[in-house]
């Protein structure tokens, strides 16, 4: 994919959809009631060149080859049994209530989590325990987490009946190795 123009059009976008996190590279949007886009606009995002992109470059090819990484090494993840949001795809997203006629979006499933700054005494142990689970999973499928990658910021966890499963996010600095396991 070269331009914006080259990515299928997201039109389903909620009209009032916000802004439900971010961080040094992007947006997260609740775009629908079930789904979020990862909006890479922010002016300290760095592209593998070690490039400050600024302004129009945002909505770039390097923007876009990025995001489509980030895609693929999510589908990768999500395809091997590891637990992350189910990505839906690199879309072309129009916010005209924010005055964004259409940007690059990395869309996937919403994740109703808590982080780890919610559990505490015991329930911290099982957290540390559900993360280890899903990056020796990820790992074991050929997918080497970046070093920031391993933070707390990068990961949601779920209690369901009393269990606690990780939720894998964030995957700009991910590598693939060739040759993993798949665990489905």
């Amino acid at each position: 994919m070269r331009s914006i123009d080259d990515l299928p059009v997201f039109e389903d976008v909620d009209d009032n959809s916000t802004v439900i996190d971010y961080g040094t590279e992007a947006q997260i949007f609740l775009i629908t009631p079930g789904l979020v886009a990862k909006v890479y606009r922010n002016l300290f995002w760095i592209n593998e060149e070690d490039k400050r992109l600024r302004g129009d470059e945002l909505f770039s090819p390097e923007t876009i080859r990025y995001a489509q990484r980030e895609l693929t090494i999510s589908e990768g993840l999500y395809a091997s049994g590891v637990s992350v949001p189910k990505p839906e795809g690199l879309f072309a997203l129009s916010f005209p209530r924010l005055g964004l006629p259409r940007i690059p979006a990395f869309v996937m499933q919403y994740v109703d989590g808590k982080d780890w700054s919610y559990f505490s005494g015991e329930q911290q142990k099982r957290v540390e325990r559900a993360f280890d689970v899903e990056i020796a999973k990820a790992r074991t499928a050929g997918f080497i987490p970046a070093d920031d990658a391993l933070s707390d910021w990068n990961v949601l966890y779920t209690v369901n009946n009393d269990k606690i499963k990780a939720v894998l996010f964030d995957f700009g600095g991910w590598k693939e190795r060739r040759g993993g396991l798949s665990l489905r």
